[in-house]
């Protein structure tokens, strides 16, 4: 079996575990790792080092968050003040994006980070 065999299709984009290895625990990381990078780091040329970026956006991200976000996740669902207020501060406020080992990964444990 070669080693490209054993690396998520998503990762094979640019070879981006090659760098990235803590991003192979997708057990512990985000859903949307499984769409490949390019479904949120469209404006990133992950060939060159360090990389370059076409768009205007840090991190060569395709949109700016919430919008990122709520591309996939319920945008209603997260702007209801009542049940997720903490949204206003941006979801990376809270949670990481790519691996975590807390639960809706968080960066950390609740009420610590709140």
């Amino acid at each position: 079996m070669s080693v490209l065999a054993a690396v998520p299709a998503w990762a094979q984009e640019d070879d981006c575990l090659k760098c990235h290895k803590a991003l192979a625990n997708v057990k512990d990381g985000h859903a949307g790792l499984k769409a490949g990078c390019k479904s949120c780091h469209a404006e990133t040329d992950g060939s060159t080092v360090p990389h370059k970026t076409t768009g205007k956006i840090a991190n060569g991200l395709s949109a700016s968050q919430p919008e990122l976000c709520v591309g996939c996740h319920n945008k209603p669902k997260f702007s209801k003040v009542n049940s997720h207020s903490a949204s206003a501060k941006g979801c990376t406020g809270c949670h990481t994006v790519h691996v975590s080992k807390e639960e809706k990964l968080l960066k950390s444990e609740v009420p610590d980070l709140c």
